[in-house]
Order: structure tokens, then sequence, then C-alpha cells
């Protein structure tokens, strides 16, 4: 347990005591304008105070992480969009974690929680976000540092209709629907629908370097649509069957890439049916806490999915050599931490892909 937070709020107790004007209780908080700011100083002081005693490391990480992110976005020719959640956190990590303990350090004040409670809450809370988010930064700055290197001179999406939950989910079956042909954009979008009509990558690249189309795709979920122009020039598993191994390793990987000559043939990442195998898979491993997890993890994905040339674990951590021994044929391990150029490995399998000559069945 700590306590140095409980300074901060000792001093809210008296100053809230100190100023009659103010008013908290079970169903009403009224803080005039007078006392507003010095008030709300010592609240997020209480949060800050706990965060640096229980995660010294989280903010000067998270800024690291956040100016990785920042120079990768600026080497990318063409603009980038982040989640406004993620680019929120990238800047500003602490104001980030105190907005979501707001609620909570005003159940301390009001008395709703006690001391104890809430430190242990809101450790677990900051733990959690903290993870989270890093974890997906770090993620985004793989994606972005990748489509750097593959010397993109265009960059292309798939322009999926915009329809509500409700028209989503009212087909019948076996009603298809043909997937959009990818369009010329100039943009690169990391922001993910929560309910797809179909999961498409996150960007399509023509690559000066690979002379081929390659499509980088993350964050699958369920499609609710069927689609009817399944390219035949790849090779496609069962979804629902491939999405009951995935969850028993704990989700699908991190990030899958895709090459062909025709960009037509990448916009389908999945559908309701179908998932496309994948010719790389790029797991990450971020965080000391997730090592063998995510080790394992990509072991299994391995072996499950059969991606075409491999799959490599991006680390920003060391790992030990027995760990490396351990993780099987077709997998690599590459020590990146935040150096872009170490992802070279992941281009050069790709550079030296064979389009397939004869159509895949489905």
């Amino acid at each position: 347990m700590t306590n140095g937070w409980r300074q901060p709020y000792a001093q809210l107790k008296g100053f809230v005591s100190e100023h009659p004007e103010i008013e908290i209780g079970e169903k009403i908080v009224r803080i005039p304008d007078g006392p507003r700011l010095q008030f709300y100083e010592l609240f997020d002081k209480i949060g800050a105070t706990l965060l640096q005693e229980s995660f010294p490391d989280v903010v000067p990480e998270t800024k690291l992480l956040g100016e990785s992110c920042a120079k990768a976005k600026g080497e990318l020719s063409g603009q980038l969009k982040l989640s406004h959640v993620l680019e929120k956190f990238l800047d500003d990590p602490e104001a980030s974690l105190l907005a979501e303990l707001f609620d909570l350090t005003f159940d301390l004040v009001k008395g709703k929680v006690s001391p104890e409670a809430f430190e242990e809450t809101a450790s677990a809370m900051m733990e959690a976000s903290s993870q989270k988010f890093y974890r997906l930064g770090y993620e985004k700055w793989v994606e972005v540092s990748l489509a750097r290197l593959l010397d993109p001179d265009r960059i292309l999406y798939v322009p999926l209709p915009k329809t509500g939950v409700a028209e989503k989910f009212k087909q019948e079956f076996p009603s298809k629907h043909a997937v959009p042909r990818p369009k010329d954009n100039g943009q690169i979008s990391l922001e993910r629908e929560v309910f797809p009509v179909f999961t498409t990558p996150d960007f399509i690249v023509h690559s000066a370097k690979l002379h081929k189309f390659a499509a980088v795709a993350s964050e699958i979920v369920s499609p609710a649509w069927a689609a009817s122009n399944v390219s035949r020039r790849r090779k496609w598993y069962p979804f629902e069957d491939t999405r009951a191994k995935i969850a028993a390793l704990g989700g699908w990987p991190d990030i899958s890439v895709y090459v062909n000559q025709r960009a037509a043939d990448l916009v389908l990442v999945a559908d309701s049916r179908t998932i496309a195998r994948p010719d790389i898979i790029i797991e990450c491993l971020e965080l000391e806490q997730r090592r063998e997890h995510d080790l394992e993890k990509a072991r299994l994905q391995h072996e499950v999915l059969k991606p075409k040339l491999g799959s490599f674990i991006v680390s920003r951590i060391a790992v030990s050599r027995k760990e490396r021994r351990d993780l099987g044929e077709g997998i690599r391990l590459l020590t990146v931490g935040f150096d872009s150029t170490k992802l070279r490995p992941i281009v050069d399998s790709l550079a030296g892909s064979k389009r397939t000559r004869k159509p895949l069945s489905r």
C-alpha cells in the first residue's frame, strides 16, 4: 500500500471544510468559480501522486512511445489518423489516466468508497488502461514504421458502406454483398469500426520496394456480411472454426500482412464465413509482464494460421536465447525497441515472396 496520495486527499478534505460554499454529497456536487481551480488542483493531485508512486515508469515510457509514433508519422508520406483516444494517451498519458479516475475520486471525496478500496481500484484501473493503450500504441508504431519501409508510392483504402447496427445484422443467409473496390486516398487511417460489415485492411499500399501491393490489418473482429467477390487467388479458412481455435490462444494476431500483384485481391481480410491466410503474422511483445503469454500466443497462432512466409515477433524488450530457440521453426524474433530499421527483415521476407500461379480454392 502507498501513502503519499493521502496527503493531497487530506488537504482536499481540509480545503472543502474551509469553504462552506462547496457542496459535495450523495446526489449533489456544487463547486463555485472562486475555489474551483484550487479544488481541482488538489483533486487531480490525488490520482497523480498514486500514479507516480505505483507506476513510476508509465509516463516516461509512454512519452517515449508517443515521440516514436510522432516521428514515424512524420516520416510517412501522406496523412495518418490514429483513434482520438489513443492519440490523447500518447500525447498526455498522465491526463488520460487521471481522466479515467474522475468518478472514482469523487466517490472517495463523497465517502462512497474507503481510502483502501480507492487505492486498490484506482491502481487496478491505471494498470489495465496503461497496458491496453501502451500495447495498442506500440502495435500502431509497428504498422506505421512498416508502411514507411515499404516505400509506398500509392496509398489505398476500402470504402465500406455506412450502415447502422440493425441494418448490418438483418441480412438473411445466403445473402451476399460485394466488397467495394479499393480507392486511392493518400491517407492511412488506423481507426476501426467496432462492428464492420467486412474486415478489411487498415491500409493497402503499392510498394516501390516490392513492386506489388501490400495490405496490413489489425484488430480483426467478426464481420456481419458474407462477400460475393472473394478472391480465388488467395487461400481461405472457415471463419467460425478458426475463431474458435484462436480464442483459446488469446485472440487474433496483432498484425497480419498480405501481398499480391492486384490491389483488388487484397480488399478482404475476412467476411462472415471465411478469413484469409496471412502471408506474414506479426505479434508484438512490448510489456515484460506479458512476455510468456505473448511468446506462447505467437507459437500457437503460427500453427493455426500457417502464414505463408512465416511469423515475426517484434519485441520492444530483450528476450533470452533459450526463449528464442523454443519459438520453433518459421518464427523469427526481432528485438526492435523503437528502431524502425530493425523491421527490415519483414520487408525482405515479403520481397522474396512469389506470386501464386494457380488459383487457390476457398
